[in-house]
């Protein structure tokens, strides 16, 4: 069973049941979008990470869970390299500003948004 912080959790009850794609920005240790797919919320996740070490961790618990064929990993900033649409896409634990630059370039990469700015939320707003 994969463990939550409460901030984390708050996000992971925000993403609604059954949806096709989830993509979760700045993923880190991958737990919300390894969470939504063993427990069968979303068909396909895709995380990405700027950070190589963060993505590995994400890497290992898609493996630890059983999940690393439903799931698409990007070392990159952002949606950068994602080629696809996504229906949902998390960015949290990211400053206002930073996130306000990922949407100016990633904005048409999804349908909905699921946003937890840490600073500068009037920003994001």
């Amino acid at each position: 069973m994969i463990k939550l912080s409460k901030r984390l959790e708050h996000i992971y009850n925000l993403i609604p049941s059954n949806i096709n794609v989830l993509c979760d920005v700045g993923c880190d240790h991958g737990k919300i979008i390894v969470k939504s797919l063993v427990e069968n919320k979303v068909k396909k996740g895709i995380a990405t990470d700027i950070s190589k070490d963060s993505l590995s961790k994400a890497i290992l618990l898609a493996n630890k869970e059983g999940v690393d064929n439903k799931i698409k990993l990007y070392n990159c900033y952002g949606l950068y390299e994602v080629n696809e649409k996504c229906d949902y896409t998390i960015i949290s634990g990211l400053g206002g500003i930073e996130i306000s630059n990922i949407l100016k370039d990633g904005y048409q990469k999804s349908n909905y948004f699921i946003l937890s700015p840490h600073s500068d939320i009037t920003l994001v707003r």
